[in-house]
């Protein structure tokens, strides 16, 4: 592949060579003595508050190249590579086949054997492309480096200390960056480095790129190692398991293969497609779901079992069901109960119920003993819904029993024995009349019985004394 040099110099480049030209710039040309620039002034101040410069080594060259051009030849510039441009500046070099070079200071283009041929530097100070690198491109800025040493194509735009070093990387700006996977890209940000073939990085600083298809949009101190692996923001965060997602954040880590964590702080998801989400959540298992609050302090809410649900809300649970938030039900803060909404004032339909029939339909009811299929061990106490609904017809349909309607027929039940077992005490109470005043009249006839026999006795005794 041959890329010729009118395929992909910019429109600045064309204006410094005219430039150049009507100023007297030729082909390896020498300008008298009297027209050559003054030597240019020293680098000014180093970007990003005094960084440290790097050391450059590129390469050089220093005589003109077949069919080059140089637009200012007395200015430290050379022209080095077959058909190259230098169109000003100084100190610039173009070494290889088909380079250009804009202009700016101290930019070399090496290599004299087309191993980087085709290849362009806007302007800028000190940025190199490096004897491997055919057909990149530095636009601009502060000793930037192309230097892929396993292949060609790549770029950095501009910024300063960044380096493209891998086969179409890129780096688009920033300071000390580093693109080194193939066809990675670097947005810009600050001592960022994308390793992985295919990675990305949007920007912030400290941020690490590993493994192919991974991607970190910003943040700081984050790392993306796991293949696919994405962390969209926050700090010192980790995705390491394959297609593990980190949102944002701070100190949260997702380890598991596609495990999920949308954000908040010190959270953990280990399991494969496991989420975990809040303050201090574990999700350890596959498929565990973990919400902590963070209510209580340092302590983590972990999960226990795979494919668990798990959430911590000390202030209480609601869970609504209509678009309005006015039904669901709650979990009030420290109970163990459910509440579900019974205010009269969102119910229709009110009708009053018969106790006595339910009481009678609650008899003929069937009460089992049995356990879920799934829940292995584990003995419950209650009728099947297609009896329960057979005999009341409440509910969704024959497949389940909310509460609410159980507890209803309870209450009508028991509402029925009451008033069974109240009538049952008024009679009770008229027997308890009725037989006091049955002993009250067995006494008196006790009474007169025992008088009577006194009396007999009597009588007895002087009919024996008459008889003597």
């Amino acid at each position: 592949m041959s890329l010729r040099l009118s395929r992909f110099v910019p429109p600045a480049l064309c204006a410094a060579m005219l430039a150049a030209c009507a100023g007297g710039g030729e082909a390896v040309a020498v300008r008298p003595a009297s027209v050559v620039p003054a030597a240019p002034a020293a680098a000014g101040a180093v970007p990003f508050g005094g960084a440290v410069r790097r050391t450059m080594s590129a390469g050089t060259c220093s005589s003109a190249g077949t069919g080059s051009f140089n637009g200012v030849p007395g200015n430290a510039n050379v022209s080095g590579g077959t058909d190259s441009v230098v169109g000003g500046g100084s100190g610039n070099k173009g070494c290889d086949d088909h380079s250009a070079i804009t202009g700016g200071n101290g930019n070399v283009i090496a290599g004299t054997s087309g191993g980087a041929s085709d290849s362009f530097i806007g302007g800028g100070y000190q940025n190199q492309i490096y004897a491997t690198a055919a057909y990149s491109v530095i636009a601009g800025g502060y000793q930037n480096v192309v230097d892929p040493t396993n292949g060609n194509s790549s770029t950095v735009v501009g910024g300063a200390f960044n380096t493209a070093s891998s086969a179409g990387a890129s780096v688009l700006g920033g300071e000390t960056n580093t693109a080194s996977g193939f066809i990675s890209m670097l947005g810009g940000g600050q001592n960022n480095t994308v390793s992985g073939d295919y990675g990305f990085g949007g920007g912030g600083s400290h941020n690490t790129v590993s493994n192919m298809y991974a991607a970190i949009a910003g943040g700081e101190y984050n790392q993306a190692i796991g293949e696919g692996a994405y962390i969209g923001g926050g700090g010192y965060n980790t995705a390491s398991g394959e297609g593990a997602i980190v949102d944002g954040g701070f100190n949260s880590t997702a380890a598991g293969t596609f495990a999920t964590i949308p954000g908040g702080y010190k959270d953990s998801a280990a399991g494969t497609y496991s989420f975990a989400a809040g303050s201090y959540a574990t999700a350890a298992q596959a498929g565990t779901f973990v919400w902590s609050d963070g209510s209580n302090g340092n302590t983590a809410l972990t999960s226990s079992n795979a494919y668990e649900f798990l959430a911590r809300a000390s202030g209480g649970f609601t869970l609504y069901t209509n678009a309005a938030a006015t039904v669901g039900a709650q979990l009030a803060a420290g109970s163990g109960t459910w509440a579900s909404l019974s205010d009269r004032n969102v119910k229709t339909n009110i009708a009053p119920l018969d106790d006595d029939a339910v009481l009678a339909k609650v008899d003929t009811l069937p009460i089992s003993r049995w356990s879920y299929k799934s829940e292995h061990g584990v003995r419950h106490v209650g009728p099947m819904a297609q009896d329960f609904y057979a005999a009341f017809k409440v509910g969704e349909d024959d497949k389940h029993i909310t509460s609410i309607d159980e507890d209803g027929v309870a209450l009508a039940a028991i509402k029925a024995v009451h008033a069974e077992n109240g009538a049952l005490h008024a009679h009770v109470a008229i027997l308890d009349v009725e037989n006091a005043r049955l002993r009250s009249r067995l006494a008196s006839v006790t009474t007169a019985q025992g008088s009577m026999q006194a009396e007999l006795r009597r009588l007895t005794a002087k009919v024996e004394a008459l008889g003597r």
